[in-house]
């Protein structure tokens, strides 16, 4: 599942850098999936991928243990993200948000084999 359609770039300083941000995420997750995602490991990937799934790269990533756990991502340039979560070729892909500096945006999120608001996808795909 698809959602969003622009693709926000890095804010640049005047040399071209890209500028740390000011938004911050804050996911609490919970996983009820197969090994397909996480490959018979206990412990899950979770990707903050900057763009939009098929144009998209990885900004920063976090691992947790277990079924549950909250993982923050900080210094978000303003833009598009989503998240990618899981250790192999397939991954859960949760939907695009869009953040503004200084935003800080706080939710749970719920992974299962079945519908939702989060597909699976492939990680060559994003």
């Amino acid at each position: 599942m698809l959602l969003g359609s622009c693709l926000s770039l890095p804010a640049q300083n005047s040399s071209g850098v890209e500028s740390p941000g000011t938004a911050s995420y804050t996911i609490a997750i919970e996983v009820e999936f197969s090994s397909t995602i996480t490959q018979g490991i206990n412990r899950v990937m979770v990707e903050l991928r900057q763009g939009v799934p098929g144009s998209s790269r990885v900004f920063n990533t976090q691992y947790f243990e277990g079924r549950a756990a909250t993982v923050f991502f900080s210094n978000l340039p303003a833009g598009s993200y989503f998240i990618a979560i899981g250790n192999g070729d397939s991954v859960a892909v949760g939907p695009v948000h869009q953040f503004s500096d200084g935003q800080s945006v706080k939710t749970r999120m719920r992974v299962t084999q079945s519908s939702g608001n989060v597909g699976t996808r492939s990680r060559k795909s994003l």
